[in-house]
């Protein structure tokens, strides 16, 4: 036979991933009976049933045609054993072996509904006329989130050559040099001064292989809201307090128990709203470090049938968080950013953190802090400096549209957002497609 470098110490899952990554397939009964011969050998536990599971339930929900061959692999690997092995493997092995590699046992509950999607675009809609007609917004091109653009300009995106198979697909497939341009932002719809209480963002777009290509990333390992029901429902939130006075600043200024009143008052379950107060009063600090010091992460996408959250890790060369300038100054990210820039640049890792189980990578819980994964990966460096060469103005790149499906197949709440955010863009009249692609294919 044919070496499938399957491992008996390995989970079923780690082992199912390397067949895929073959090109083997369960159809063939020679694989079939390798794999089941291999995970007999030295137990199956608890864990690899739940996966075994899991993956076929991902499979048959793509119509892919090896989920077939799991009806009834679980049973013939369990019952083929001896009683012994049998109590060994369900009861000893149990919760002994994590997965080393990306798993194929995600399930994406995210069902799109039409009617849903298109309440969440109204309400989009509405939100944006808000900011741009109350006078107390200073907001005038309607982004309800990331309004005040603390930097952006051109960068260049370097995807590595020495990638596993696993991550070699949608933008890592080819080893290259790509332009691309990087926005920073505060999180809010008003354009508060940087020391206000934020979350802080960077968007990158760049087009490998002439495929568009979206990274948004915030100041955070997972999202305040869980899905894109409460996500809408906080927005609401957020821009009637913006239009009441300093946003997020005012609202802790009040306390938790005011934050949460709020949130519950939207109709945000009173347990969620206790979770997201507390969140929005522990991630926001009065006194904002350095962005060429942070890391950033975006929400779940896939490529390659493995799913995966990107996070951005800034290089110890970039320096400390503690900020260049005066925290007092109205604009104080945007100077502390570009004299770094202007010094020596910044440099950043693009790192997959790869689904490997729904304990360590939970998938549809977008409050999840993916803080590291068993299965990671440096596929790209983001460079900026003056050297990098001229790019689109800022006012260009403010006018760019960004949107976290782009280049990529959304999975949860990244999907969900997908048509609201392609509405929003409308709705604000961002620039389209051939008006800013040029830069990065020419």
């Amino acid at each position: 036979m044919k070496d499938l470098n399957l491992d008996s110490q390995s989970t079923f899952s780690d082992n199912f991933t390397r067949l895929r990554l073959r090109d083997q397939t369960l159809l063939s009964m020679e694989t079939f009976n390798e794999l089941v011969d291999i995970t007999r050998k030295d137990g199956f536990s608890l864990r690899d049933v739940e996966d075994a599971k899991k993956i076929q339930a991902n499979l048959a929900k793509q119509n892919d045609p090896e989920a077939e061959a799991f009806f009834g692999l679980i049973e013939k690997i369990v019952d083929g054993n001896s009683e012994e092995l049998h109590s060994k493997s369900m009861v000893g092995l149990s919760e002994q072996r994590q997965n080393q590699l990306p798993s194929l046992s995600w399930v994406d509950n995210y069902a799109p509904n039409p009617k849903l999607i298109e309440r969440y675009q109204t309400k989009a809609l509405k939100l944006q006329s808000e900011l741009v007609t109350n006078p107390k917004m200073e907001n005038k091109k309607g982004r309800v989130f990331h309004q005040k653009q603390v930097l952006a300009q051109a960068a260049k995106i370097t995807v590595r050559d020495d990638l596993p198979l696993y991550a070699k697909a949608g933008p890592w497939a080819l080893a290259n040099d790509y332009k691309a341009v990087i926005r920073y932002s505060n999180g809010q719809g008003v354009p508060y001064r940087d020391k206000n209480p934020d979350v802080r963002a960077i968007s990158l777009k760049f087009f490998p292989n002439d495929n568009e290509t979206d990274l948004l990333m915030t100041s955070g390992p997972g999202l305040i809201a869980r899905d894109i029901e409460e996500f809408i429902k906080l927005a609401e939130v957020m821009v009637r307090e913006q239009a009441n006075g300093e946003g997020t600043k005012a609202m802790i200024d009040r306390g938790e128990e005011s934050i949460k009143h709020s949130l519950v008052d939207n109709k945000i379950h009173y347990y969620e709203a206790a979770r997201i107060s507390n969140l929005i009063a522990g991630r926001a600090v009065l006194i904002p470090p350095s962005p060429a010091a942070l890391q950033f992460w975006s929400s779940v996408v896939s490529t390659g049938g493995f799913a995966y959250k990107p996070t951005l890790v800034p290089a110890s060369d970039n320096g400390t968080t503690e900020l260049s300038v005066d925290p007092e100054d109205e604009h104080c990210l945007r100077k502390d950013l570009a004299g770094r820039i202007s010094s020596g640049g910044l440099k950043y890792t693009l790192r997959l953190l790869f689904f490997t189980d729904d304990y360590t990578t939970p998938l549809n819980d977008a409050t999840a802090a993916w803080d590291s994964s068993p299965a990671q990966v440096d596929v790209a460096d983001l460079e900026i400096n003056p050297a990098v060469g001229s790019g689109p103005s800022e006012e260009e790149i403010f006018a760019m549209p960004f949107n976290p499906n782009n280049g990529f197949d959304g999975l949860g709440i990244t999907k969900a957002r997908d048509e609201i955010y392609y509405a929003a863009a409308r709705g604000r009249s961002a620039a389209i497609l051939s008006q800013y692609r040029d830069f990065f294919v020419n």
